[in-house]
């Protein structure tokens, strides 16, 4: 994607919110589509993640008990614990982690 394509959209996208038409109005007017327009809005406004600090690895320990079934597990990562009780604990972790994971 070019540099210049990125910022005739945004100026297109800023052009067409101080218009006060509608979108589809807007595009009509410009010979854009609809589609178009909507695709380079949400490229414009993805959220973009900046940061030069490298990867943080986190310790993971699943907890037993003297019969060695695990009661949970504890996530520390600087001075950060988290522990899961429970399945469904353990359920929303893992579902969160992996979002994390498709973001990232």
């Amino acid at each position: 994607m070019s540099i210049s394509k990125l910022e005739v959209w945004k100026d297109r996208i800023t052009t067409c919110k101080a218009s006060g038409l509608r979108v589809p109005e807007w595009c009509q007017n410009n010979g854009v589509t609809t589609a178009q327009y909507y695709y380079w809005h949400q490229i414009i406004n993805k959220p973009t993640i900046i940061t030069d600090e490298p990867p943080t690895f986190v310790e993971v320990v699943a907890l037993k008990s003297e019969t060695s079934s695990v009661q949970g597990i504890k996530i520390t990562c600087k001075a950060i614990e988290i522990f899961l009780s429970d399945r469904a604990d353990i359920d929303l972790a893992i579902s969160f982690i992996q979002g994390l994971n498709k973001q990232c």
